[in-house]
């Protein structure tokens, strides 16, 4: 598994969960709504895909 991060997207995911979070307490219906939201801002910025990778070379090939 290769671990790629995006420091830009990790910090919207942070205002998009604390966007989550106040429609968690406010409003009824965005109990819901903001769980969803809670719930896909944990995942930006943040991707694992599986790889084999060479063992001479160090390189990478994507196993699609």
């Amino acid at each position: 598994m290769k671990t790629s991060s995006d420091l830009g997207m990790q910090g919207l995911g942070c205002l998009v969960f604390l966007a989550g979070f106040v429609l968690l307490v406010f409003f009824p219906i965005g109990t819901i709504i903001g769980a969803v939201i809670v719930l896909i801002s944990l995942r930006m910025g943040y991707s694992r895909r599986k790889v084999w990778k060479c063992r001479q070379s160090g390189y990478f090939f994507g196993r699609d």
